[in-house]
């Protein structure tokens, strides 16, 4: 829920969506949006929000990485600038921040966001001058005050609501075994296990679909069932960010599978029987 929220400085219309559908989902966390601090910042401009969740606590990171990779996903919707989250940002690739667009870049210029996430929508090119500058910096751009994202991304976040349970639900059994993942023209292979809900991918092709472990995997991860005909993949963590894919049936026999991923294009997965 928002804490200590100005009275007098009003968030734009962009954040105030983001924050009341942020708090319809999840109450618990803590938001920071305007303030009444002087000089003034991006929050006293009513372009920011804070979404308070520790880094150090693998729930809370898990739950941010999950929250990232759904505002990437509507990006184009929501019309966001830049997210910082620990030592990485990800700008959308406008509003004259620097970096790969919709990729985590490194972030050195402090370690204040290792307890939240740091989300805006200032245009650089909208600061103010003299006086009013010190009092509100950036004036609000026709991106921050894009709405009509809120149902969209409140059945998005949704989906991260619930604790992700120890097994898997039994309600798909097709998942379980081997799958050819493509992505960007390199081959993957997948063995899910539905038992305990596990993932590892290798390079190596296995010799049949009933091979029973990955040889020389190369990551590991766990899924969790959304539905009968989706799943989501969370790998292990190899760099600053969680790779998190979902994946959903394309075919009628659940044989094959249209993906997509917070670090990379679309996947395309096939069963291997």
């Amino acid at each position: 829920m928002r804490s200590n929220v100005s009275k007098t400085n009003p968030e734009c219309p962009s954040i105030s969506e983001l924050a009341e559908t942020i708090e319809h989902c999840f109450p618990e966390i803590t938001l920071f949006t305007t303030n009444n601090v002087s000089p003034g910042t991006r929050h006293t401009s009513g372009l920011a929000i804070d979404i308070m969740l520790d880094s150090t606590k693998a729930a809370a990171r898990g739950r941010a990485e999950g929250m990232i990779a759904v505002f990437i996903k509507l990006q184009q919707k929501m019309m966001w600038s830049d997210i910082i989250f620990t030592d990485y940002h990800i700008p959308a690739g406008r509003a004259g921040y620097g970096g790969t667009p919709f990729k985590p870049n490194s972030y050195t210029a402090d370690r204040r966001h290792f307890d939240h996430i740091h989300m805006d929508w200032v245009d650089f090119s909208l600061k103010n001058s003299g006086a009013e500058y010190n009092r509100i910096p950036y004036k609000w751009s026709a991106a921050a005050k894009t709405t009509g994202f809120g149902t969209e991304l409140f059945a998005e976040l949704k989906s991260l609501s619930g604790a992700p349970p120890s097994v898997p639900s039994a309600s798909a059994p097709w998942i379980d075994g081997w799958w050819e993942v493509v992505q960007e023209g390199t081959t993957y292979y997948y063995l899910l296990r539905i038992a305990d809900g596990s993932a590892a991918w290798t390079y190596v092709r296995p010799a049949s679909g009933k091979t029973p472990q990955a040889v020389h995997p190369e990551n590991r991860g766990t899924f969790v069932i959304g539905a009968a005909d989706r799943f989501v993949i969370t790998w292990e963590r190899w760099s600053t960010i969680a790779t998190v894919e979902r994946f959903q049936s394309s075919s009628s026999d659940n044989t094959n599978l249209a993906g997509t991923s917070n670090r990379g294009g679309p996947l395309v997965a096939t069963k291997i029987v």
